[in-house]
Formats: C-alpha cells, sequence, structure tokens
C-alpha cells in the first residue's frame, strides 16, 4: 500500500503530466491513508504529516491541472489554517504558497485585486493589520 508521502508524490506527477484523473486518484489514496493517522501531537514539526498538509499538495496539484477554482479554493483553506487566532503565522511557506496561488488563478483570469484581499486574516482592518498582511490598492491596474 502506498504511504501518504508516496500518495502525494504520486499526484504531482500526474499533475505535471495533465493526468487529472490520476491526480485526483493518487490525492484520494494519500487522504485515506492520513485519515487512518492519529491526530499529530506536534504537527508543526517539519517530520510530521498533519491533515491539512493534504490540502496544501493540493494547492499545488490543482494549479498545475489549470484547474483554478480548485486550486483557488485549496489555497484558501491553507490561508485559513496557516493562520494562528491571535494572527500569528504558524506555516509561513504554506501561507507563501497559498498566496501565491491566487496571484497565479488572478492572473490567468486578469483578475488582478482578488487575491490581495486574502493577505490577512478575515478578522483584521487596515487599521489593525501588522506588518504581516499584505493590502494592495482595489483601484491597482497592471500598467
Amino acid at each position: 500500500m502506498r504511504s501518504g508521502a508516496a500518495g502525494r508524490a504520486g499526484a504531482r506527477a500526474a499533475a505535471k503530466l495533465g493526468d487529472r484523473a490520476g491526480a485526483e486518484d493518487a490525492m484520494a489514496r494519500g487522504r485515506r491513508v492520513l485519515d487512518r493517522l492519529a491526530e499529530p501531537v506536534h504537527p508543526d514539526h517539519h517530520f510530521v504529516v498533519d491533515p491539512a498538509k493534504a490540502d496544501f499538495y493540493a494547492v499545488d496539484v490543482y494549479r498545475w491541472l489549470g484547474a483554478d477554482d480548485a486550486a483557488e479554493s485549496f489555497a484558501r483553506e491553507v490561508l485559513e489554517h496557516s493562520v494562528g487566532p491571535d494572527g500569528t503565522i504558524r506555516a509561513p511557506m504554506r501561507r507563501s504558497e497559498a498566496l501565491l496561488t491566487l496571484g497565479t488563478v488572478a492572473a490567468s483570469a486578469a483578475s488582478w485585486t482578488s487575491p490581495w484581499d486574502s493577505g490577512c486574516p478575515r478578522s483584521a482592518t487596515r487599521a489593525s493589520a501588522s506588518h504581516r498582511c499584505y493590502w494592495w490598492p482595489r483601484t491597482w491596474t497592471p500598467s
């Protein structure tokens, strides 16, 4: 039986080849493996595979497949889980990848302002935002 890691690697390989069915099948196999594991004690440890990591890998897989709606949906989930209730960024690499994916999706849709709305926790306002947030004017357009 494949491990979760092998499933993710298979999903990424299939996505790079443009095989959506193969990628989704591999992700489903990896998810089944993750679902059987106990909740990790230290999910922030690099070598621990936590269930949220599956969503992180799905971001790449769907972006590579050109499935922008799915990539955006998973990227937003990753953003939601990568910031703690106090605004602390718990998973900076996952968060960065999710923001890049939102930018890629927006660029492919020619919607230049939409990803930047997600640069901060939903509860943040421009006045309360910390240096960890990214704010871009809604009126900005590419030159």
